[in-house]
């Protein structure tokens, strides 16, 4: 759309000034009056908030006292784990990740039959086509056959990747899980206000080496996981 296409700018009425009138009179203003009646009008307005807080009822309050005795005090605590040392120390983690693993090579080893028979069975058929001992009725029913059973591996490889795909989500949230009820016990004994997640790559740039827990957490994760497995 061009300029020409746009309607003309309405001019906006400025408002109206308000005109004072100047206020005549024949005696001159006293400083030392005005400034004792200023002090008057203080005093009567600071008496009035006095009576109106002392007598009003009292609300509740929005915040819980003990968070607001700690905002004031500025003694809200914060710690950090480092979720990336929990993945590579956490006896939990390797057990899952060795179940992954274990699934994974299961699948594929079923995979790597079926297409070994397949390939077997495709290798039998051009050897028969070649030497001309299928008719050609017989050789069309052995292909679709042939067809038939490979469009079912891709299918069953597919079904495979889903099925491990889940059981990584699975194991993922069971981990989750894991740590997250742990911390929670955890802050039992230690009352932190926030426990950060701080990784290679997060949201957290930059943390205090002293607020650091994760020592100790997998400590614990680990004596309570090996515990729990006796």
């Amino acid at each position: 759309m061009t300029e020409e296409n746009f309607p003309p700018e309405e001019e906006t009425p400025s408002a109206p000034v308000l005109q004072i009138p100047e206020i005549k009179t024949g005696k001159k203003c006293n400083p030392l009056r005005i400034l004792f009646l200023l002090n008057a009008l203080l005093f009567t307005g600071l008496l009035v908030l006095y009576v109106l807080f002392f007598t009003s009822p009292k609300t509740a309050t929005i915040y819980p006292v003990s968070l607001q005795a700690k905002q004031v005090s500025g003694s809200v605590s914060v710690a950090c784990v480092n979720s990336d040392s929990i993945l590579e120390h956490y006896t939990l983690v390797k057990e899952l990740r060795q179940q992954l693993e274990n699934a994974h090579n299961r699948k594929q080893l079923d995979i790597k039959t079926l297409k070994k028979n397949f390939d077997k069975k495709v290798a039998d058929f051009q050897q028969k086509v070649a030497s001309n001992i299928l008719t050609s009725e017989l050789a069309k029913i052995n292909e679709k056959q042939l067809m038939d059973e490979q469009q079912k591996i891709l299918e069953l490889q597919d079904k495979y990747a889903g099925e491990l795909s889940q059981k990584e989500i699975d194991l993922n949230i069971q981990l989750f899980d894991s740590v997250t009820n742990f911390l929670k016990r955890y802050n039992k004994t230690y009352q932190f206000d926030y426990i950060l997640n701080i990784k290679k790559g997060g949201d957290v740039f930059l943390s205090n080496d002293t607020l650091d827990i994760t020592k100790d957490v997998i400590e614990q994760l680990n004596k309570e996981y090996n515990a729990n497995k006796k």
